[in-house]
């Protein structure tokens, strides 16, 4: 051991996983299915049994929670999504906004984006009742008027918006959403190539996150 020479491990004292970092919820589990988490592990192990000693300590941590894998260690793979609301046809009469919403999954982190004419248009949020009767708040701070408004959903529940144009609301523009807790998750790779090319990057992902976190109690 004299002739050994002294190496950075990349862990430091007191850095700590525990079961907090792990799913939660099915949703959670669901989006750890797609990463290859034991798969990774073992590349790692057989690394350090050839050339990477240094991280036997550190895999050693990831390794015990192979059964539930520590779901905040793991790259994201996820993102947020923009939804233009309408599509093409925007924020407008004439549009059935409760047939575009419908399909879709609306996430904590996704944004909500009214394009429409300003002069003849806005966008109102509000209350379950006041968008059953069409009723416009009388608070102007919870509209918006510019004709390219962007919505941040930052909570989870029912969304509910209109147009605060006399008569518009009843004439169908208004929707409601329901945002999930979440992100939504990246689409499926459409090729083998694809496929590899994503769990390498989570492989150089994990390697990463090894060295760079450090938890204070």
């Amino acid at each position: 051991m004299k002739d050994c020479s002294a190496s950075v491990a990349p862990i430091v004292k007191a850095d700590k996983f525990n079961l907090n970092q792990c799913p939660k919820n099915e949703f959670e589990r669901e989006q750890m299915k797609s990463i290859p988490y034991a798969s990774v592990v073992g590349s790692l192990m057989y690394a350090q049994v050839c050339t990477r000693p240094d991280i036997v300590f550190a895999v050693g941590m990831l390794g015990s929670y192979q059964s539930n894998p520590v779901a905040l260690k793991t790259p994201a793979i996820s993102l947020a999504t923009d939804f233009v609301v309408g599509d093409d046809d925007r924020w407008k009469l004439g549009i059935k906004y409760e047939d575009w919403a419908k399909g879709k999954q609306f996430f904590v982190g996704d944004t909500l984006v009214f394009k429409y004419n300003a002069t003849v248009h806005n966008v109102y949020k509000v209350k379950g009742d006041n968008f059953k009767s069409c009723t416009v708040p009388s608070n102007n701070s919870l509209g918006s008027f510019t004709g390219n408004d962007t919505i941040k959903l930052a909570t989870t529940g029912n969304k509910w918006y209109i147009c605060g144009v006399n008569g518009h609301c009843d004439g169908g523009m208004k929707l409601k959403i329901t945002v999930l807790d979440g992100t939504a998750p990246a689409p499926a790779p459409s090729a083998a190539s694809t496929l590899l090319a994503t769990n390498f990057q989570i492989f150089l992902g994990m390697i990463f996150t090894i060295t760079s976190i450090v938890i204070v109690y």
